[in-house]
């Protein structure tokens, strides 16, 4: 009790604090090490589905080479060669891009099989052995490729621990899809290629009779067991996802291939069928087993794709609430006096950047405490001062009765056309516009119609200014200037004559009297001048207007066609 006494209360709190922080703090993070650990499992099995599914097309292709080498035994048939060697050269390109892809970082053992897989398949070379030899013999020599890919595959379920998966239904999905699809597919395999080889032969005799009465009574006992799985997975694993995404159904096309070997061969002693027709029905039903086995492949991955996103989220929830804890316990010590001192420091630097005229900051400060109250009404007051000096600068720059920019900004801005123009050497062509007989107007209908007119003119000549940077000036009384940037004389008096002949059918009423109005327009362009300058280019547009009137008005008038 006595060193309490003498401690500070910011220090006795720390001390309470810490009895409860520090346990609460190692449980929060061996949580989280334990999270961790967790995801990186699910990202392994992650990346082991992803190259089962990258390996899934190798066996495939071996699979269709492996019946191709059946069929194209014995027989001179150059299309079933044509698909052999396609699909051999393709077998070498994807088992190569598997073998290199520094994505998988396959282990020593994967490599192995998979090197020696790829020596195999760089010397195989098509049987040269009789027709005898070609139906009965060489399934089985080719099939050992087969056999060594679905044990690669199994490999990388074992290395990853698809096989051992805590989750039941993801484990016996990886089981049957590595182990229990590839008897399947080797028989539904010997009916497409024994079938192929006989119709092509035209005879079978008694040996490939009993070969193709075993296949069709194996085809009809694999499909029954692996359907009965199949039933037991959807009764006792009740995954939404996975009765959308797996259909057992396509296990069916077992029966479709049965009945083609029972319609085509057994029964049909001529084999009427053509070999292509019959290769193309049963190479239908063995890729819709395929599609099985990938939907398989993609609800694994989905699977395990939402744990490690689960997983990392939780991680997330984890470890805010235990940074959130933290937080509130420093923010207890430092957090009021670090707020006063940010809000105050903040507040400073804000008003003299106001004081130095930089009035398009916002100022915010997060407190909602007085000094935030004074923040925010501090800020209103900036917002008043940007407003006020937004309208000091219109005010100098616009013209008070048309809207338009006034004079004053006109001498600006051409000074520095001139200089760009100057720099990058891009015409500027200059507009001087007059109202024609304005003072008649005005002396006839009076000046609030004179002004009315002035307000629809320039409404129509801004109006009739296609692009963003060209621009109408209000140059004194009825006349009006505008600036082309980086537009020729030619494409000077486009514009100007587009705007002369709008404004002589422009609809101008005033207190129900129709006024008609006309402009005249003189044109000036840099191009033309060697030695240009403000002064004389607007000089020889002034020029131009005098020329314009002189003519009998409305109309335009270049300063170049002046002698």
């Amino acid at each position: 009790m006595f060193i309490m006494y003498r401690l500070s209360f910011p220090l006795k709190f720390a001390l309470v604090s810490a009895l409860f922080a520090v346990p609460l703090t190692i449980t929060g993070v061996q949580t989280i090490l334990d999270r961790q650990s967790e995801i990186d499992s699910a990202e392994y099995k992650q990346t082991g589905i992803n190259k089962i599914s990258a390996f899934h097309g190798i066996i495939s292709e071996l699979e269709n080479l492996r019946d191709l080498s059946v069929s194209q035994r014995g027989h001179d048939n150059k299309t079933i060669d044509k698909y052999f060697w396609k699909s051999l050269k393709k077998l070498r390109v994807e088992l190569k891009n598997f073998i290199q892809n520094k994505e998988f970082n396959h282990k020593k053992s994967i490599l192995l099989i998979a090197k020696d897989l790829q020596k195999s398949l760089s010397e195989f070379k098509p049987s040269t052995g009789s027709e005898g030899d070609s139906a009965y013999n060489i399934f089985g020599s080719v099939n050992f490729f087969v056999d060594n890919a679905y044990t690669l595959q199994s490999e990388i379920a074992n290395e990853h621990g698809l096989l051992s998966d805590k989750a039941v239904l993801e484990a016996h999905l990886t089981s049957l899809l590595v182990n229990d699809f590839q008897q399947s597919m080797e028989i539904m395999g010997r009916a497409r290629a024994y079938g192929t080889y006989f119709i092509n032969a035209g005879v079978i005799g008694s040996r490939g009779i009993l070969l193709l009465e075993q296949t069709f009574l194996k085809l009809g006992s694999i499909e029954k067991r692996l359907q009965q799985g199949f039933k037991s997975l959807y009764l006792f694993h009740d995954n939404t996802r996975y009765k959308q995404k797996v259909n057992p159904q396509l296990l069916n096309n077992m029966t479709t291939i049965a009945n083609l070997i029972e319609d085509n061969l057994l029964l049909d002693p001529d084999m009427a069928t053509p070999w292509q027709e019959y290769y193309q029905q049963a190479n239908l039903s063995i890729n819709n087993v395929n599609e099985l086995q990938l939907q398989i492949i993609q609800f694994l991955s989905s699977q395990y794709q939402s744990r490690y996103l689960n997983l990392k989220y939780e991680r997330t929830l984890y470890f805010l609430a235990i940074g959130s804890l933290i937080g509130l316990f420093i923010y207890l010590f430092v957090g009021l006096f670090l707020s006063f001192r940010s809000s105050i420091k903040g507040l400073s630097q804000a008003a003299m950047h106001v004081a130095d005229g930089a009035l398009d900051e916002h100022f915010n400060v997060e407190p909602y405490d007085e000094i935030g109250k004074l923040a925010k009404v501090f800020d209103i007051m900036r917002s008043q001062l940007k407003e006020r000096h937004q309208q000091l600068i219109d005010q100098a720059i616009t013209d008070g009765l048309t809207g338009v920019y006034n004079r004053k900004h006109f001498n600006d801005k051409l000074s520095e056309l001139i200089t760009l123009s100057r720099r990058i050497n891009k015409p500027v062509t200059l507009l001087l516009i007059d109202i024609d007989h304005f003072k008649k107007l005005n002396d006839h209908y009076g000046h609030q119609a004179g002004d009315h007119c002035l307000q629809v003119v320039a409404q129509f000549l801004e109006k009739g200014l296609v692009r963003s940077t060209d621009d109408l000036y209000r140059y004194g009384g009825e006349e009006f200037t505008v600036l082309l940037p980086d537009t020729s004389l030619t494409g000077g008096i486009k514009v100007a004559e587009l705007l002369c002949d709008g404004i002589r059918n422009l609809p101008l009423e005033f207190e129900s009297q129709t006024i008609e109005t006309s402009i005249s327009i003189g044109v000036a362009c840099t191009e033309h001048i060697n030695e240009f300058n403000d002064d004389n280019l607007v000089s020889l547009a002034d020029a131009a207007l005098y020329k314009a009137k002189e003519k009998g008005r409305d109309q335009v008038v270049s300063a170049h066609g002046i002698s």
